[in-house]
């Protein structure tokens, strides 16, 4: 447990992990909203859209107060009121020393879980809101009296109401039951020790990528596998999946963003892995360029913490970047396979899978990647690992180079105070 803790607060303290929470689940909110804004208004309904709002609000006023107290007490008051407990290791200490340091060391986890909660607590309040409207309109009430029911609706919602809502809030939480894979996935999670070190957020990362394929020009692919095989016949929604109410218009909105972010991609403002040729790689980084990043102005902005988005936005990269750095000679095969390679490549890049990222680099080119798992293994040990490897690159201008094999010195390069002793970085 005191393994587990060490590792979740090294990687939920660093910037990136907190940006996914930051930037991926608020990200959801407008999605949904307009989806459903065009939903209202093209069966003539543009009342539901308000009550949808309301709902919203509240599930904001809602959440800030919930959110405190899962960072104060690592549950909610209305949890604790059914009975739940804490899960947390610093509730099932006695020794007030032992009990201090877990605490000290759950505050980034704390602190995740009070945003999810935030979060979540909007997403329910938005689903339970447009639910309240839907069923009023049923009722065949329109206007101000639509309104004026729904609101009744919402302060005492039917079960089906709020099991429809609680369903919606987990999938745009990226929580939930998980599909054929990824549940397959979970039984390497369940080998003691190397599981939680391998996959240590199977769930939120498995819910992120189903999102972004959904919403890529290659969705359509999964829907229609999905249907065919009758994962949504009688109305039955496939586990990992989303309704097929809300997975087309996602399939259909990747379509149309799919093309748009292939034309960016081409005029070299995304890109992907960049080239697999180590010496171009590096010249192309020396120009400026970086790898899956979108160009803004003169900067590079990394997308692989932009919730489901760094897929499509990968994919698109991919297409062009397979062309681009085509061998003479190749098939379309080929370059359409090593499209396929470069997009999937992105999953080892996001900050949850920077693990096993480092487990498949390692065994593709144990060389060159098998070491770096073991000095990322290392640093997760480390308390607050990730805060301290940020503050000493933003304290020290220069970036530093371990030599190969010394595992040491990439902690150090880690630390600051310590790494302005190890040697500057070269590049071409």
């Amino acid at each position: 447990a005191w393994l587990q803790l060490l590792r979740y607060n090294a990687m939920l303290c660093a910037p990136r992990t907190l940006m996914v929470n930051t930037l991926g689940n608020p990200a959801e909110i407008p999605w949904r909203g307009l989806r459903d804004v065009g939903a209202s208004l093209a069966k003539g309904r543009p009342e539901e859209i308000p009550a949808e709002a309301i709902g919203l609000a509240r599930g904001f006023q809602r959440g800030i107060g919930n959110a405190l107290e899962v960072f104060k007490h690592g549950i909610t008051a209305e949890q604790a009121a059914v009975g739940e407990l804490p899960r947390a290791l610093s509730s099932r200490l006695e020794n007030p020393v032992a009990r201090r340091t877990a605490v000290a060391l759950e505050v980034p986890g704390r602190g995740n879980q009070a945003l999810d909660e935030l979060f979540g607590q909007m997403a329910y309040g938005m689903a339970l809101g447009r639910q309240a409207a839907i069923k009023a309109g049923e009722e065949g009430l329109r206007g101000r009296a639509l309104l004026a029911r729904a609101d009744e609706l919402f302060e005492q919602p039917t079960a089906g109401m709020m099991k429809t809502a609680q369903a919606i809030r987990e999938r745009m939480t990226y929580k939930g039951d998980l599909g054929p894979i990824a549940g397959g996935l979970e039984g390497v999670q369940r080998i003691p020790v190397f599981g939680k070190i391998a996959l240590p957020f199977l769930r939120t990362v498995a819910h992120i990528t189903n999102r972004g394929i959904d919403r890529s020009p290659v969705g359509f692919v999964g829907t229609a596998f999905d249907v065919a095989r009758g994962a949504y016949k009688g109305g039955a929604v496939p586990k990992g999946q989303a309704p097929l109410g809300e997975r087309i218009p996602d399939n259909l909105a990747g379509l149309v963003g799919g093309a748009a972010l292939y034309y960016l991609a081409s005029q070299g403002l995304i890109t992907g892995a960049l080239s697999q040729d180590p010496e171009v790689r590096d010249m192309e980084r020396a120009q400026g360029k970086q790898p899956y990043s979108i160009r803004l102005g003169d900067k590079w902005v990394g997308y692989q913490q932009f919730g489901p988005l760094p897929v499509p936005l990968s994919l698109a990269a991919g297409a062009v970047e397979a062309q681009k750095y085509a061998k003479p000679g190749s098939t379309n095969e080929q370059i359409a396979l090593d499209a396929f390679r470069r997009t999937a490549q992105i999953l080892t890049e996001q900050p949850y899978l920077q693990g096993i990222g480092a487990i498949y680099k390692g065994i593709d080119d144990p060389g060159r990647y098998g070491e770096r798992w073991i000095e990322q293994f290392l640093s997760t040990l480390v308390p607050y690992g990730a805060a301290i490897n940020t503050a000493g690159q933003v304290l020290d201008p220069v970036q530093r180079e371990p030599n190969r094999g010394d595992i040491l010195g990439a902690l150090e390069a880690r630390s600051p105070g310590l790494r302005e002793r190890l040697p500057a970085k070269q590049d071409v």
